[in-house]
């Protein structure tokens, strides 16, 4: 997954990666000052309590049901990406202050 946002928001996503991207709107107007957001990808599955189908060299190639090891979260970015999952995680902090600037819409995570 890609996000793609104004540059007046990456101010609040704070040190990630971002590539400028041009918009064609429905005139055909070219369209700037947008980014699309990379984010650091974090292996933070708990191994054997998430659903992982692995590659015959033994990396993971999908997951259908992650769960998260907290083990691994300490320090983790307020964004981060799933190392094999194409799913931004976003803290909770973090999603009030983007609900207020944007259409961003969220599903919490089970616990």
């Amino acid at each position: 997954g890609v996000w793609v946002v104004a540059k007046r928001v990456t101010k609040l996503l704070g040190e990630l990666e971002y590539r400028d991207v041009t918009i064609v709107d429905r005139t055909g107007k070219l369209v700037n000052g947008y980014v699309t957001v990379h984010p650091p990808r974090l292996d933070a599955f708990a191994g054997p309590t998430s659903v992982l189908f692995y590659e015959s060299d033994g990396t993971v190639r999908s997951s259908m049901q992650p769960v998260l090891d907290p083990a691994k979260l300490p320090g983790a970015p307020p964004i981060f990406a799933l190392t094999h999952r194409p799913v931004f995680l976003v803290s909770d902090a973090l999603v009030k202050k983007l609900a207020k600037l944007t259409n961003l819409v969220t599903r919490p995570l089970n616990r």
